[in-house]
């Protein structure tokens, strides 16, 4: 109860789109703009689907499945990051640390192809067409960037400035008004006996503050163990793919726990449903998988982070 309770006033009731306001007035346009392009399916080469498909304000901009759907309803590699307090992250993506700018990112579902996203790969010159014969976007582009402005360079800006300006900062945590069973599970959350804080500190709980780089907030949280000597599965084993180092297997970035009431499937691939088998996978050091494709206990996983340990909680502090 009391675990539970604590992450459920930082993550249930924290939600709040919130764009900042900027003191020069380009900077607001910029950011307008953004939040146009944001939610125009004219920005994927079928004029299908929109940024904001795969990253709905309902769902703390996440979608509600365990993975995206590409362009094409293809299943994406991983589940879909929510988007709220972006400018305090170290790194994007799930598994590559070397994404340390949102313009960096937003390259990769933009022109992707493995499997297309938004599909705009060879396609820039109908895409810029479509802004340009538009009632609107001119003079969104002109007030913004200037006079000749509609091109990709400054599509990217734009949507990296309005997703940077969504924030969410108001959950009674942040206000000091935590209940008191909710002090008592933010002591657990805090305690060397559970060490939650360990890897989710700072601003968004995400942040492993005794780490300096990017890295340091990826961690291996011992979800599968396929070979018993550590593999996670072939097809997704997190930061070795750019690496190539065999202390990266199945690292992951650490997520946020803000606003996770709504954004559930958990976990990078999305294979947990609730906050309470998020617990009860943490209580036992790892998850136990049986009789599946990736069968395997996590929790003797050899590369698993030191910090994810056993610990028993009363169905009190749970």
């Amino acid at each position: 109860m009391f675990l539970s309770a604590v992450i459920g006033i930082i993550v249930l009731n924290s939600f709040e789109l919130k764009t900042t306001s900027p003191t020069a007035a380009q900077d607001r346009a910029v950011v307008e703009l953004g939040r146009y392009l944001f939610y125009d399916n004219r920005l994927s080469a079928t004029e299908g689907k929109a940024c904001a498909t795969c990253h709905d304000q309902r769902f703390a901009f996440t979608d509600g499945y365990r993975r995206s759907m590409g362009l094409y309803a293809e299943e994406l590699k991983h589940n879909a990051p929510s988007l709220f307090n972006l400018s305090y992250f170290r790194s994007y993506t799930w598994d590559n640390a070397t994404i340390e700018t949102l313009e960096q990112q937003l390259l990769l579902p933009l022109f992707s192809n493995d499997p297309p996203e938004m599909g705009l790969t060879g396609f820039e010159p109908q895409i810029i067409a479509r802004l340009e014969t538009d009632t609107l976007y001119p003079a969104l582009f002109r007030t913004a960037f200037g006079q000749n402005s509609i091109n990709m360079q400054n599509v990217v800006t734009a949507l990296a400035a309005f997703c940077n300006s969504i924030e969410s900062f108001n959950s009674p945590f942040d206000r000091n008004q935590l209940s008191e069973s909710a002090e008592r599970g933010r002591l657990l959350f805090i305690s060397e006996r559970l060490n939650c804080a360990k890897c989710h500190s700072g601003p968004n709980f995400n942040q492993n503050l005794d780490e300096e780089n990017a890295t340091g907030n990826f961690a291996n949280t011992g979800l599968y163990n396929t070979d018993m000597l550590g593999a996670y599965p072939n097809h997704d084993q997190g930061l070795i793919a750019y690496t190539k180092q065999a202390k990266d297997m199945g690292k992951f970035r650490v997520p946020s726990l803000r606003n996770l009431g709504f954004t559930a499937p958990y976990f990078h691939d999305g294979t947990v449903q609730t906050l309470q088998e998020i617990i009860d996978i943490y209580s036992r050091g790892g998850r136990y998988w049986a009789g599946t494709l990736f069968a395997g206990d996590g929790s003797k996983n050899l590369n698993k982070n030191p910090d994810i340990r056993p610990f028993n909680l009363t169905p009190q502090e749970e």
